[in-house]
């Protein structure tokens, strides 16, 4: 796969586990082949990439966004960190469980979205059936609907000669 400065994809998934594993791949493939490899040493986009892959909050998304009550609408996966004698940088992961209103042309999915410094490079949905998810985000305007979540501590991690990163993962859960 070439290079590319935004990775945008989207997929009708038949169930919440294969929107998951969807989000959650393109989330590793916008890692791998976006420009931030360039500005990221290759050690630590590996760690990125096995934290990506590894994180349980991540591979049960499908399961704590489907709660009935207190159900994970929200996680973010943020590393930060300082390359060798490159400035600092930050990369931000994103998946959320949505329900449009009546009025958006979307529908129901899990989604993700990649930031790197601020800038998105990355956005998609793994659609899925009507029904299969009971609560999603909540519209932009009612900003107290979520309850937010420290999953841990910080992670810290030291790369001799390349650099030190931090890792924190943090979710929101719907009050209702």
């Amino acid at each position: 796969m070439a290079r590319v400065d935004k990775y945008n994809k989207d997929e009708n998934c038949s169930s919440l586990l294969s929107a998951n594993k969807f989000i959650v791949q393109c989330m590793v493939d916008c890692t791998e082949h976006s420009d931030v490899t360039k500005e990221i040493p290759s050690v630590m986009i590996k760690t990125i990439v096995k934290n990506l892959e590894e994180s349980n909050s991540l591979k049960n998304f499908h399961q704590t966004s489907a709660a009935r009550t207190y159900a994970v609408i929200q996680i973010d996966e943020v590393f930060e960190g300082k390359s060798g004698g490159r400035d600092s940088w930050k990369l931000v992961f994103r998946a959320d469980a949505d329900i449009p209103g009546p009025d958006s042309t979307q529908g129901p999915h899990l989604g993700y979205e990649v930031k790197f410094n601020g800038k998105r490079i990355g956005i998609g949905h793994g659609w899925v059936p009507g029904g299969l998810l009971t609560i999603g985000r909540p519209p932009r305007a009612v900003v107290d609907a979520m309850d937010n979540y420290m999953n841990g501590s910080n992670t810290k991690e030291d790369f001799p000669n390349q650099g030190k990163m931090i890792w924190t993962s943090t979710f929101k859960r719907s009050k209702s």
